[in-house]
């Protein structure tokens, strides 16, 4: 950081990697590195605006420690589902090591999300994991509650995480969408020959660049031996 200094740059942005168990710690590593270019007795980087950035000017350059992920969650809520995300899936996969469980179950399928001015189709590849009747599927990170009878899963998902879901799609697929609102999501699975097969199917509203949309969500999957 000091040789960029020297190197008289006008602005020098550092965005914080996020660390799962604690993020106080790169916060103040990042801010304390900042402060060692100036001196140790300066807090003026420690000082937080409305969105958790900080900033400091050091001669001719001004040096600005950005937000976590963590600290993004309230406006930026599908980075921060897919760190947890992320984050959960290590965890599970630690722990099935440890207790020698079964992997989870491998499902393939499509996505389809349709509504005014949004048609969208794509495959739909996951991996169901299932621990002390809790179920998720792991890559989305979609959080599944209900009962099983007679080999059927029957329930709904946390709209919350499919909301994220939806929202990367879409994006990913050019869709300049700023918010998605799922109000229902309705879910099936049955297993057959120990194999899975389901479906989603969920209502939202999307707000869009121009204009909102409700929009229809199907996810049709099946267990697969990949």
């Amino acid at each position: 950081l000091a040789n960029w200094v020297e190197d008289g740059f006008d602005y020098i942005f550092i965005f914080p990697m996020e660390w799962f168990w604690q993020t106080w710690d790169v916060w103040k590593l990042l801010r304390d590195s900042a402060v060692d270019v100036v001196d140790r007795h300066n807090e003026e980087i420690y000082i937080k605006d409305a969105y958790n950035r900080s900033s400091i000017t050091v001669e001719n350059t001004q040096i600005i420690v950005g937000e976590t992920i963590t600290e993004q969650k309230e406006y930026n809520p599908a980075s921060y589902h897919f760190l947890r995300t992320a984050g959960t899936h290590l965890l599970d996969d630690r722990f099935r090591e440890l207790t020698q469980a079964a992997p989870p179950e491998s499902v393939n399928g499509t996505i389809q999300i349709n509504g005014e001015n949004i048609s969208l189709s794509l495959p739909f590849g996951d991996t169901l994991f299932t621990h002390n009747g809790n179920y998720t599927l792991q890559k989305a990170g979609i959080r599944i509650t209900g009962t099983v009878s007679d080999s059927t899963l029957s329930g709904e998902t946390d709209k919350d995480d499919l909301g994220c879901f939806i929202f990367a799609v879409l994006a990913e697929n050019a869709y300049d969408v700023k918010s998605i609102s799922v109000t229902s999501a309705a879910l099936s699975i049955t297993w057959e020959n120990d194999m899975p097969k389901g479906t989603i199917k969920a209502q939202a509203s999307a707000a869009l660049k121009e204009e909102s949309a409700d929009i229809t969500i199907t996810i049709t999957m099946e267990g697969s031996t990949e």
